[in-house]
């Protein structure tokens, strides 16, 4: 009897394995990082900048935490809403890409240019049985200048990353 509930245990696992094989990893999207500290922004270098001037100002003296060379913020936008910046920590360039509004939150790495939106471990702690039909997790690669989807998915992250 013992060995009919591993073997099972074991073939109901495998789809789960296969499907957790499939998420990007941030270990697919290494970068160089650096020690570097923000020194100034460019306000004029994103047309949005100086509305957020006081959050973006927080910044200042932070290393990278980020892709290499980027610090990541955010501020809420409402409820279930962050919206997120980038700053350069070498010229003080701000991104701020319209993809990049989250409902709960994400998840990141200094040493990574993989971020992911609405990093849920857990779907049925969070929502119950009632995940409602708009919410998925999205992963994004960021290049420098914009972001890139990768996937869009309901598969629990299980990455060990930064969380906002």
């Amino acid at each position: 009897m013992k060995i009919k509930y591993s073997v099972l245990g074991l073939l109901l696992s495998m789809p789960l394995l296969a499907a957790d094989a499939d998420l990007p990893a941030f270990a697919d999207f290494p970068v160089n990082t650096g020690e570097q500290r923000l020194q100034s922004i460019d306000f004029d270098s994103h047309p949005e900048a100086r509305n957020f001037r006081t959050r973006l100002e927080y910044n200042l003296n932070e290393t990278a935490n980020f892709a290499g060379h980027y610090i990541l913020t955010s501020w809420g936008c409402g409820t279930m809403c962050q919206m997120i910046a980038l700053i350069d920590v070498n010229n003080g360039e701000v991104f701020m890409p319209p993809e990049l509004v989250s409902s709960l939150g994400f998840c990141y790495r200094r040493d990574s240019s993989m971020l992911i939106l609405n990093p849920v471990q857990d779907l049925e702690e969070m929502f119950g049985d009632q995940v409602p039909a708009w919410f998925n997790m999205l992963y994004y690669q960021w290049d420098g200048e914009q972001v890139q989807q990768l996937l869009e998915t309901r598969e629990p992250v299980i990455e060990d990353c930064d969380f906002f």
